[in-house]
């Protein structure tokens, strides 16, 4: 590729991460997304037994809050519905007769929890997340570049609210065989992008993990002439505009790989897998 050409691509991908960013910012400034942390505040984050008994008992639950808590997100327990349950601690204090010292003991007992599927009412925030437009030929030139660099991709039914995931070293990714063609096509660039950055033995924490992963599908999928909506992803994760632009080089950089391989052009750069 000449240096004109790269200098072209380069600037387009910057304009579509300042693009990114600033629908980034207005995803957390929206009330949708008040609406989802006030939800998300309400659930609470089970202990492992806990986990456990909610599993054994309802496998394919999703999310699940006992009776008093979905009433405070407009939702009602259906009737004849049957309680998971689990063991919720007590908290007692006890006085010390002799020396007047005040101790605090923990007593749990069993408490029932219901799952979504078990309620009706207020719709939960659903934050928009998907992908529109036809992604089919994208989709076919990522599997030619996913298997020129060794990874293999198989699409099945995945479990909860997946989409897709990269595992094996990064030398697989699953999809969801759910996913339309244009959500299809960027959650593999997604993947992909996890797969060239993100295995190897120093790799960075969860949330710049998913901004780079991200922000490199947003920019793959625009050029190609999908439209992602990464915004919310990203604003669920903490991403600012700030952090987006701070990751600038390495989005550029793993984008341009990924869309010189779908047009048939040498690679200008090589990002370590």
């Amino acid at each position: 590729m000449s240096n004109d050409k790269a200098h072209a691509l380069n600037e387009g991908i910057r304009k579509l991460v300042e693009q990114l960013a600033s629908e980034t910012d207005a995803a957390r400034q929206s009330q949708l997304f008040a609406d989802y942390l006030r939800v998300c505040g309400l659930f609470h984050n089970y202990s492992w037994h806990n986990c456990m008994l909610i599993w054994s008992n309802k496998p394919d639950a999703r999310h699940v809050a006992g009776f008093q808590t979905w009433k405070k997100m407009g939702r009602y327990v259906k009737a004849g519905s049957k309680g998971i349950p689990i063991f919720a601690p007590m908290f007692f204090k006890e006085k010390n007769e002799e020396t007047g010292e005040e101790s605090r003991r923990v007593w749990f007992k069993v408490v029932y929890v219901f799952d979504v599927s078990q309620t009706d009412g207020a719709s939960l925030p659903d934050l928009p997340t998907g992908c529109d437009g036809d992604g089919e030929p994208l989709g076919e030139r990522l599997l030619s570049f996913a298997s020129a660099r060794g990874i293999t991709v198989e699409t099945r039914k995945l479990d909860g609210d997946a989409k897709g995931y990269a595992e094996n070293k990064g030398k697989s990714i699953a999809l969801d065989s759910d996913l339309g063609s244009g959500e299809r096509a960027a959650v593999l660039i997604h993947e992909l992008s996890h797969c060239l950055l993100h295995f190897a033995e120093s790799k960075p924490k969860c949330k710049q993990r998913e901004l780079e992963a991200e922000a490199t599908a947003f920019v793959v999928a625009s050029h190609f002439g999908l439209a992602p909506q990464s915004g919310f992803y990203l604003a669920s994760y903490g991403v600012t505009a700030a952090d987006l632009l701070d990751s600038l080089e390495t989005i550029q950089a793993t984008a341009a790989v990924i869309i010189n391989a779908c047009e048939s052009r040498p690679e200008p750069v090589d990002v370590a897998a």
